[in-house]
């Protein structure tokens, strides 16, 4: 698959639920929405924004962009209101009509946030869904799962 079917399959709105939890939290479940917009100059601008699934008020917000920048990199750019930052790369594979973005970060924390000193993101884009996981490391915690959910593109037929 060409960089630019690559990106026309990831672009494109998607919402869902997912579920998260980490050792120093409890566990908990949320809706969210992710959009991918393709920009004509080839980028994805990217926006993630959850939900309460108990009262539905807002969790968490992020946006940035992704950058296909061959057939087997990515990098996604992530700026979150807590104060962190990631600038994350990583590879691409495709199999299919199926395509996995792994991408790790050594996030940038300003002086309020709490530090991450790693993050590992994979994206799994499929016909019709996106389906992610989240892991993160912190000083209180090694590497572990933190959140995952299971999204459906809205708005389209990819």
């Amino acid at each position: 698959m060409e960089v630019d079917a690559i990106r026309s399959l990831l672009g494109g709105s998607f919402q869902g639920e997912g579920r998260g939890g980490y050792p120093n939290i409890s566990n908990f479940e949320y809706f969210e929405t992710i959009e991918l917009v393709l920009s004509p100059k080839g980028f994805l601008a990217y926006r993630s924004t959850t939900k309460s699934k108990v009262d539905g008020s807002p969790m968490h917000t992020e946006c940035g962009y992704l950058r296909v920048i061959s057939r087997d990199i990515a990098e996604l750019i992530i700026a979150q209101p807590t104060g962190l930052a990631e600038v994350a790369t990583g590879t691409i594979s495709v199999d299919g009509e199926e395509v996995t973005l792994r991408v790790e970060a050594v996030p940038t924390a300003s002086p309020s946030a709490k530090a991450v000193a790693r993050t590992v993101r994979e994206f799994r884009f499929g016909v019709g869904a996106l389906n992610y996981s989240f892991h993160m490391e912190t000083d209180k915690a090694e590497m572990t799962w933190h959140l995952s959910a299971e999204l459906r593109r809205i708005g389209g037929d990819k």
